[in-house]
């Protein structure tokens, strides 16, 4: 091999040997980052209005022991609060009765919790209802001193109470940690089989 083929070779190798040490590490910083990026909350909550609505009677259907929850009315959400929803029990409870399509509805009032893991949970808790999402636009706060507080020692990432902080700031369009996680808001309805008046048989 001629001395100048032999430089050409050795700079090809050098060359070469310098591409792969920044691909390297450009791979591992990559890696670093999507290893730290911190994960998006939990982006399940659920409106409630009857029992929900209640701190101990939500908390004794949950895991968590957080009440923190944020005070809302839902406008012209397709369905009225009424006393229709009978168990097979036969006790009578409260439940969203549908209105034509297009009826104009008075506001509903009730409060917004993050639903964590426990949605599952809640609708072995919630038998003859079903889960319905609510859209975005339907949502109301109302101002509240107990709005996203709770009785937690310690805040953390997964605190009720900075979920509920969080779920507000999205709803106000202001910076909030979902992500391309978009917060869901689901309520819980009667089946069409278990809505009778308080007075029927």
């Amino acid at each position: 091999m001629w001395p100048s083929q032999a430089r050409v070779l050795q700079s090809s190798l050098i060359a070469t040997g310098l591409v792969c040490c920044v691909s390297l590490w450009l791979y591992r910083r990559r890696r670093q980052r999507i290893v730290q990026k911190p994960a998006p909350p939990e982006s399940d909550f659920v409106f409630g209005f009857g029992s929900l609505f209640d701190d101990k009677s939500r908390l004794s259907s949950m895991s968590t022991g957080c009440r923190a929850a944020l005070l809302v009315d839902l406008e012209n959400c397709g369905f009225v609060r009424a006393w229709c929803f009978r168990s097979v029990t036969g006790f009578t409870a409260i439940g969203g009765k549908p209105v034509p399509k297009g009826t104009a509805t008075p506001p509903i009032s009730g409060v917004i919790f993050p639903a964590g893991g426990d949605l599952q949970s809640l609708d072995l808790r919630e038998r003859g209802y079903h889960r319905v999402e609510v859209p975005r636009d339907q949502i109301r706060i109302v101002e509240c001193e107990r709005n996203g507080t709770c009785d937690c020692t310690a805040h953390c990432p997964g605190c009720g109470a900075c979920l509920v902080n969080a779920f507000a700031a999205w709803l106000r369009g202001e910076r909030h940690p979902f992500g391309a996680a978009q917060p869901r808001v689901w309520v819980y309805l009667p089946n069409a089989e278990q809505i009778k008046p308080a007075s029927a048989g």
